[in-house]
This record gives C-alpha cells, structure tokens and sequence, in this order.
C-alpha cells in the first residue's frame, strides 16, 4: 500500500482523504486476495518452499497481488474527483514538479 500512498501523492492531491484511507483498506485487502488465489492456483504448498522454483512463484504471486491493489487504490482515489479534476491534478504537479526543477 505504500505503492498507493505514493501514487496517489504524487499524482493526484487526493479530495477526500477518508476515501482515500478506504481505497488503500480496499487495495490492500485486494492484494491479499490476488496473492493468496494465485498461490492456490498454482498448487504452491508450504512444503515446496525448499523449491526454489516454488520460491520465485510465490514472489511472483506476491508481486502481482500488491501490484494489483496498489493500481486499483491509487485509481479509485485519483478518479473520485472525475477524469478533469484528475488531468488538472496531473498538469498542476508536473508544473510544480518542473517549475522546482
């Protein structure tokens, strides 16, 4: 969820902050989800870790779980606001970012 926090900071000022809290709630539970449904699909068992193919498949499952949640956290909170209010926000931030630089 760090991912997320990041994201939508730096992309977007969020508008609602407690929707955002949510968002990142959701998105880690999300994540979760995906990991654990990808490490039942592919039949990963405790036992298989000395594996280390197993191993990579597990941080493979991992990886993809938390970069789901992040990219849906950080895309519900930044579109809240509607697809203008989003551009604005990006446009605004990168003129800071540029202006700074």
């Amino acid at each position: 969820m760090a991912i997320a926090a990041i994201g939508t900071t730096v992309f977007a000022e969020p508008v609602h902050p407690v929707l955002q809290n949510v968002a990142h709630g959701a998105g880690l539970t999300l994540g979760a989800v995906i990991s654990a449904f990808l490490i039942e699909r592919w039949r990963i068992r405790p036992s298989d870790l000395l594996d280390p193919k197993s191993v990579w498949r597990t941080l493979a499952a991992v990886v993809a779980g938390t970069f789901a949640g992040a990219v849906s956290a950080t895309t519900v909170v930044m579109l809240v606001g509607g697809p203008g209010t989003f551009a604005a926000g990006v446009e605004d931030r990168a003129a800071r970012v540029l202006d700074w630089a």
